[in-house]
């Protein structure tokens, strides 16, 4: 599953959690001055079956969403965010990008 919250709309930004065929899977719309991040929770919750994985921007690198989806079973595919000065973790970068892209085909 690929989630975004990029497409910010006077004063309102939309989130969505996409499938790799660009296809919505939940979206949601919440305030334009709020960090893309606080709505990922709701957004997994809002799904009706639990993703194995989830790939998100490394603006989501932080360690609450970190452990906040592992808890519920779902691991997290987010690259490291540098400005966080934390070590390099793994993910598979072929496969963040095929989602990435998708997540932008949906926006488009």
């Amino acid at each position: 599953m690929g989630y975004d919250g990029f497409k910010h709309r006077k004063g309102s930004t939309i989130h969505a959690v996409v499938d790799q065929s660009s296809m919505p899977l939940y979206f949601t719309v919440g305030p334009g001055n709020e960090h893309d991040s606080r709505r990922l929770q709701e957004l997994v919750d809002g799904l009706s079956e639990r993703p194995r994985e989830l790939y998100a921007d490394a603006a989501y690198d932080t360690e609450n969403i970190r452990r906040c989806l592992e808890s519920m079973g779902v691991e997290p595919n987010i690259p490291v965010n540098p400005r966080n000065g934390r070590r390099p973790r793994p993910y598979n970068l072929e496969l963040y990008k095929r989602m990435r892209s998708a997540a932008e085909r949906f926006f488009g």
